[in-house]
C-alpha cells in the first residue's frame, strides 16, 4: 500500500474526543483524509449504517482504499502511529510510547463518572479530587518517564514526535481544558514546554487554526 497515495476516511462525531489524535497525525504527515463527522443528534439515523461497516456500531471508524477498516479509537492511533513513523525507531522505544500512552488513555477513565453526574455541586468536587489526585500524579509520573526514557530530550520518547507526545498534547489541550477550563501545565514547566512544542508544529498550529468549533 502507498501510504500517501491511499484514500482515508475517518468517520467520526462533530466533535474533538476520540477522534482528534488521529486528525493531528493526519495532519503532522501531510496525508490528506476526508475527515467524515456525523452530529450527535444525528447518530440514531447514522448508527444503522454505522454498524453495516463496523460490528460494534461505534465510532471511530478508519476506512483505507474502501478496503482496510481499523475499529476502536486505540486501534486507530497506534496504527496511524505506525504506518506515518509516530511510534519510535526500535522495539524499546515502541514499549516506551505505548507505557505513555496507556498512562494517558487510563486518565480517561475517572472521566465517565464525572461526565454523568447530575448535581453541579457534586460533580465540581468530583473534579477537584480528580485535578488534585488523578491528573497531579499522572503528570508527575510523566515526568519521571520522560527523565527514564530520554533524560528529557525535546520529546517524551526518542529524538522525534511521536504518539506519545500527541497523545499527551491531545489529552491537556483538548481533553482536560473541556472539563476543567482553568488547567495549566505552570506546575509542570517540562511538560508545558512540550505541549508548546507541539503546538507550535506547522501543522499543528494550522489546524488548530482552522479545525471547527465544536462543544466537545
Amino acid at each position: 500500500m502507498n501510504i500517501v497515495m491511499a484514500q482515508y476516511k475517518l468517520t467520526y462525531f462533530n466533535a474533538k474526543g476520540r477522534g482528534e489524535p488521529a486528525r493531528y497525525m493526519f495532519h503532522l504527515a501531510g496525508v490528506d483524509f476526508e475527515d467524515f463527522r456525523i452530529e450527535l443528534q444525528d447518530w440514531e439515523e447514522w448508527k444503522p449504517k454505522m454498524q453495516a461497516i463496523n460490528p460494534m456500531g461505534k465510532l471511530p471508524i478508519l476506512e483505507i482504499d474502501g478496503e482496510i477498516r481499523v475499529f476502536q479509537s486505540n486501534a486507530i492511533n497506534r496504527y496511524l502511529a505506525r504506518i506515518f513513523g509516530f511510534w519510535g525507531s526500535n522495539a524499546q522505544e515502541q514499549a516506551q510510547i505505548d507505557v505513555i500512552y496507556e498512562t494517558l488513555i487510563e486518565l480517561l477513565t475517572p472521566l465517565y463518572p464525572i461526565y454523568a453526574e447530575k448535581d453541579e455541586e457534586k460533580k465540581n468536587e468530583m473534579l477537584k479530587k480528580f485535578k488534585d489526585e488523578n491528573v497531579e500524579e499522572t503528570l508527575k509520573n510523566i515526568d519521571k518517564l520522560w527523565e527514564s526514557n530520554n533524560k528529557c530530550g525535546d520529546y517524551l520518547v526518542g529524538d522525534k514526535i511521536s504518539l506519545a507526545d500527541i497523545f499527551f498534547f491531545t489529552y491537556v489541550n483538548d481533553i482536560l481544558t473541556r472539563f476543567l477550563p482553568d488547567f495549566n501545565l505552570n506546575g509542570h514547566p517540562k511538560l508545558k514546554a512540550l505541549a508548546e512544542r507541539v503546538a507550535a508544529k506547522p501543522q499543528i498550529e494550522k489546524w488548530l487554526k482552522e479545525r471547527p468549533v465544536t462543544e466537545r
